[in-house]
């Protein structure tokens, strides 16, 4: 009986070292092992890139967001041409103008459309009274319109 419990412990031996059950008793001793840790910086997908165009470019999309942000802050009191600048700051102050020119603009409207005159009610009437013509008058008028 001992002889057949031998010939299992080797063949388990045998069996771990085929496929690499050193590592797992390890694993079962101190844990599994740790994966590699994420390359922090993956590489670009082209070799030529250049890092410092790279940068530029995360540099150009975070400063669009961040004037798609300020536009939609200040949506309707701003010109949103005016907003502009190659900085944070820049932009910042460039809403201040655009806020300005947008409030002119407004100001200026109002004006206009308060010296607009707009006559209340209808029309006064232009032309003959029909009313006051005799039947022969309105006979003559009626054949000069159909001539027109």
């Amino acid at each position: 009986m001992e002889e057949a419990y031998q010939q299992v412990e080797d063949a388990e031996t045998q069996s771990e070292v085929d496929t690499g059950g050193e590592d797992r008793r390890q694993e079962a001793e101190t844990g599994p092992a740790e994966p590699p840790a994420p390359n922090p910086h993956p590489p670009s997908p082209n070799p030529e890139a250049n890092p410092e165009a790279e940068l530029l470019e995360v540099r150009r999309r975070w400063l669009e967001s961040h004037r798609r942000a300020l536009l939609a802050e200040n949506a309707g009191r701003v010109v949103p041409e005016l907003v502009a600048g190659s900085t944070a700051e820049e932009m910042e102050a460039s809403l201040e103008v655009a806020r300005a020119a947008f409030e002119a603009a407004r100001k200026a409207t109002l004006a206009e459309i308060a010296a607009t005159r707009i006559p209340a009610g209808s029309p006064v009437r232009q032309g003959l009274n029909p009313e006051s013509m005799s039947p022969m008058e309105k006979i003559a008028y009626g054949l000069r319109r159909s001539d027109e």
